[in-house]
């Protein structure tokens, strides 16, 4: 009786454990992009927020591409978001609602876009240019 009782009590913490792994990240400020590159997977194929500050952008036929980068950058680098909402402008900073997807994995190198919900694109009004 005891060993039943005590797989059942295993098998509980660990659905539970696998359960805070894959919606333990619902974080209610979003994440910054320093944040999302440094653990990309567990957060792949979830929806999630990303603030940071527009870069470089890239518009083909109607579908806009621009880096997001860290408002206070720790690593290199920053996150591809593709967006068919129009792009902000270059140093406007901007929350990003979507779904993280992996493009490639190449050894330790994980290349991410974040795909862009409709109307997700928030910019800081006081950060005007």
């Amino acid at each position: 009786m005891k060993i039943k009782l005590l797989f059942l009590l295993l098998g509980v913490v660990t659905i539970t454990m696998v359960l805070l792994q894959y919606h333990g990240h619902a974080d209610v400020d979003g994440y910054s992009v320093d944040d999302v590159l440094a653990n990309p997977r567990p957060l792949i194929g979830h929806e999630i927020t990303v603030s940071g500050v527009a870069g470089d952008r890239l518009s083909i036929l109607g579908t806009g591409f621009f880096q997001l980068v860290d408002l206070k950058p720790k690593g290199e680098g920053g996150l591809t978001v593709l967006s068919n909402q129009g792009m902000p402008q270059t140093g406007k900073q901007v929350t990003v609602h979507g779904t993280l997807q992996q493009v490639y994995a190449a050894g330790a190198r994980d290349a991410l876009v974040l795909i862009e919900s409709a109307q997700s694109q928030s910019q800081d009004p006081s950060n005007t240019r």
